[in-house]
């Protein structure tokens, strides 16, 4: 978690202080390029936080399933203690 409140942070300050680093000169073969290497790198950071969000959401529905099920089971495991 902690791991990824720091990516945030760290996204939001290219955001803010991107522009400064933006190439003012070269080809336009060169501005291309960082262009594009900026977008990869923009695109692999979202894919890195849809990943981490959907396994924590895998992590917490087989959590809600696992609890239900033992509640279940304790459910069955007090009716037949309370038949007898």
């Amino acid at each position: 978690m902690q791991r990824r409140c720091i990516l945030m942070q760290q996204q939001k300050w290219m955001r803010e202080h991107g522009e400064w680093q933006k190439p003012l000169y070269g080809t336009a073969a060169v501005k291309e390029n960082y262009r594009f290497l900026r977008v990869c790198c923009f695109f692999n950071a979202v894919s890195q936080i849809r990943g981490t969000l959907k396994s924590q959401m895998e992590d917490r529905a087989l959590n809600k399933r696992r609890e239900w099920s033992e509640g279940v089971h304790e459910s069955i495991v007090v009716s037949e203690r309370d038949r007898r």
